[in-house]
């Protein structure tokens, strides 16, 4: 299936006249995997076809440039995609025309060869590793691709959160890596081996003992303390970043701090809509979610004993959240 909505939110692309899907490769030899590994190497030092008479596939260009974080270093490994300008969807719905994706290198340089000339939004994100804290995304509109010319964007300053983090639980690269089960091989009803209950300690407990997907009713529990607490160095308030690598419809949540909630996880939220990744036997993602949620953190948190509780209160078999990453910051 061509951009469907197996393992999607939604896919609501209406595709203008010209459209190209392909051109496509049947290659049948006499079972060689080696062969087929030969063959595959050489279609992919072919593309794009020189042999295909049709203008706009032709016409192409390139596109460079390095991503610096805010607070100077380097994106490394970040991933970045070219897509969309002026995006209104995720980068996993669209579709209507055409995108790339590539992959930052240890200094943050990039580049797109052979992109469709157009207009792009240029979009990146943590892929873990080095910018694993990284929580904001990347976006630059307006990037115009010509023929046969390359694009150097230059130094791109990539804003990062300026906030002092108090804990995360989990690397931000939208997937479920690192945690129980994260990224196994697909399996149905996997995500049933995960506990009803379950107490990460900060400090503690390593990101393995998170398990991939939440789906029983019951509480999962973050405790921490906040070294060199004071009710002078405490902030006015608070955010708790919530990660989602997936979710499937069916599943409601109520997130405290300290007993006091401070938001929800529901079906009807903005934003919460359903994808089959659970139910579907994925392991590593879905489509992938991010939330906010301010609370004030005078009189609420303490120097010690203090717990984030994600407390599932509807439930469906098989259906649920699979977590990305889990921050609180200040």
């Amino acid at each position: 299936m061509i951009h469907g909505t197996h393992f999607m939110a939604s896919s609501s692309d209406v595709f203008p006249d010209g459209k190209m899907w392909g051109p496509w490769l049947w290659y049948l030899n006499n079972g060689s995997k080696e062969d087929a590994a030969v063959r595959a190497t050489q279609e992919f030092a072919s593309w794009p076809y020189e042999w295909f008479e049709d203008e706009a596939y032709q016409s192409r260009g390139s596109v460079t440039g390095k991503l610096v974080l805010s607070d100077g270093r380097s994106a490394a490994n970040a991933a970045v995609f070219l897509g969309d300008n002026t995006p209104n969807k995720t980068a996993l719905d669209m579709g209507s025309y055409y995108y790339y994706t590539s992959y930052a290198d240890a200094d943050g340089h990039f580049e797109f060869a052979n992109v469709r000339a157009a207009l792009y939004g240029l979009q990146a994100w943590s892929n873990g590793s080095k910018i694993a804290d990284v929580t904001t995304s990347f976006l630059r509109n307006d990037v115009t691709v010509t023929e046969s010319r390359s694009t150097d964007l230059g130094n791109l300053v990539w804003a990062i959160s300026n906030k002092t983090k108090i804990f995360q639980v989990g690397d931000f690269d939208r997937t479920s890596y690192g945690f129980l089960y994260g990224g196994a091989p697909n399996q149905h009803a996997l995500v049933a081996s995960c506990p009803e209950s379950l107490v990460y300690v900060v400090g503690q407990s390593e990101a393995s003992e998170w398990c991939f997907g939440q789906t029983y009713l019951g509480n999962w529990t973050i405790s921490f303390d906040i070294p060199g607490f004071s009710n002078t160095t405490i902030a006015q308030s608070a955010t708790l970043i919530v990660s989602l690598a997936g979710y499937s419809s069916g599943a409601s949540s109520i997130i405290t701090v300290n007993g006091q909630k401070v938001g929800n996880l529901t079906s009807d939220a903005p934003g919460l809509s359903n994808d089959p990744s659970l139910y579907r036997s994925m392991t590593t993602a879905g489509e992938w979610r991010y939330f906010e949620f301010e609370f004030d953190a005078d009189g609420l948190l303490k120097k010690s004993g203090n717990e984030v509780t994600f407390q599932l209160t509807r439930n469906t078999t098989w259906h649920g959240f699979m977590w990305d990453s889990i921050v609180l910051e200040w």
